[in-house]
């Protein structure tokens, strides 16, 4: 019979692999076909949006030149997708407080998700002082049940029992899920944080547009919707380590739950991240000139 050690040493690492793989191949596709991505759609229809907010024309990355030319060839593609929505042009006075409310909404969201990690960080520190194994362990030494007068009880076959669902329950082993479940929430409060920061950054930044020619217009709307952008990245990298932390919280339960909620995340996730057909239908009908 397999035992829980060797069931931590395989099933994790195939898990954390899963989750790994998934993540690269999300990466390299919102890189090379951003249109086929939820997050690379999301990103070219805001840069639209603060384009359309502060009244000036379709703004152009001024990024890498292999990121630029990645998104200015999907250009064309999206744009009249983009206008079916009916984005406004004329009230910039409307746009400036549509913008404002919206990035409100975005930093709200943010704060919330931030105050649940550092929460959750605290809830388990306290969690793992109380019920470390290693603590309690100290308890029941020799030496401590002899000083509290606690008679040892012995049984003749006292080998530890086999345990495939709950895993390993050495000292170590438990330290080190809750610290992998408390790592992930840190980051998933570090980047909320820096999603609020941006945010921030970008409601100041839509208030106006520098005074000079038309080209340099252009170039702070870029600047801004870069900003805007990289909130949005920030906030979705937070809300992937809450889905990863929360595979890594069945891990305390054991390898096999945290193995069977990685898949089904994967799952899941590919069709959260991914376009449907009919988005691909309107980019079509939009570049053939039907919509």
């Amino acid at each position: 019979m397999v035992r829980a050690e060797k069931l931590d040493l395989v099933l994790v690492p195939l898990a954390l692999a899963a989750l790994t793989c998934y993540h690269l191949w999300l990466l390299y596709t919102i890189l090379r076909h951003p249109t086929r991505t939820v997050i690379g759609v999301n990103a070219i229809a805001r840069k639209r949006w603060v384009a359309a907010m502060m009244a000036v024309g379709i703004v152009h990355y001024s990024c890498a030149p292999q990121i630029s030319s990645i998104f200015s060839s999907f250009e064309t593609e999206i744009t009249g997708f983009i206008l079916h929505l009916g984005m406004p042009h004329q009230n910039t006075e409307k746009n400036g407080v549509l913008a404002i409310q919206t990035l409100r909404n975005n930093i709200m969201a943010s704060t919330v998700l931030a105050t649940t990690a550092i929460t959750l960080v605290s809830v388990i520190s306290v969690f793992i002082g109380v019920e470390s194994p290693l603590s309690s362990s100290s308890f029941a030494s020799p030496h401590h049940r002899l000083a509290y007068g606690i008679k040892s009880v012995t049984s003749p076959s006292s080998e530890p029992p086999v345990r495939l669902f709950s895993g390993s329950r050495a000292g170590e082993v438990f330290t080190a899920k809750y610290l992998a479940v408390s790592l992930c929430f840190m980051l998933a409060f570090v980047c909320n944080v820096q999603a609020i920061r941006l945010y921030a950054h970008a409601s100041f930044l839509l208030g106006g547009l520098p005074p000079g020619e038309e080209g340099h217009r252009e170039e702070f709307a870029a600047y801004v919707a870069r900003t805007v952008n990289s909130g949005s990245y920030a906030w979705s990298l937070g809300l992937r380590a809450f889905y990863v932390a929360m595979a890594l919280f069945l891990w305390t339960f054991g390898p096999i739950p945290m193995l069977f909620c990685t898949v089904l995340m994967c799952g899941m996730l590919y069709f959260l991240d991914t376009t449907r057909e009919h988005a691909h239908a309107h980019w079509h009908a939009g570049r053939n000139g039907t919509v």
